[in-house]
């Protein structure tokens, strides 16, 4: 029996299984002593079956893969319109040739994306602004004059992610 009323969960184990959960079990025990882990702790090393291990181990790697969410490969339909406002942007810089805004939540400023279907628009842009009106699957593609941004509309086109900056 364990110590702490359940039984070894080496008994229910391989031969080379049994040896290292006796070590475990060994290694748990005499920390014990010096107080180094948390009670809980040594109690679900020690005294739980090969399954608990198992259900311990998923439970902790789930964390992790919540962490990285994996984005879509390939293009992701947008819906595109132009805007010719200069001024100074959301990451600090200004609008120019080759630079859209987004929602922050879909495209993080900085991101690198490669539009098709948008004629001569069609390229790589970075995103240096959010627009007050840019929410979800939207962009705006900076043009230099007005008469350009009445002439390009609305279009669905299609948005490849290429770069999505680190965290600061």
């Amino acid at each position: 029996m364990c110590p702490t009323g359940g039984q070894i969960a080496s008994r229910r184990l391989s031969r080379s299984a049994t040896h290292r959960v006796d070590f475990l079990h060994w290694h748990l025990a005499c920390t014990r002593r010096a107080g180094m882990f948390p009670v809980w702790v040594q109690r679900m090393f020690i005294c739980r079956t090969p399954a608990t291990f198992l259900s311990a181990i998923l439970f902790v790697a789930s964390f992790a893969a919540a962490e990285s969410p994996a984005r879509k490969a390939g293009p992701e339909r947008f819906i595109a319109s132009a805007y010719s406002i200069g001024g100074k942007a959301a990451s600090g810089s200004k609008s120019y040739k080759g630079t859209v805004s987004a929602d922050p939540k879909v495209l993080p400023l900085g991101s690198k994306i490669r539009v098709r279907n948008a004629g001569i628009y069609s390229g790589e842009y970075t995103v240096v602004d959010t627009g007050r009106k840019v929410k979800g699957h939207a962009i705006d593609i900076y043009v230099s004059s007005v008469r350009e941004a009445r002439q390009f509309g609305k279009k669905q086109v299609a948005v490849e992610i290429l770069v999505v900056p680190a965290h600061r």
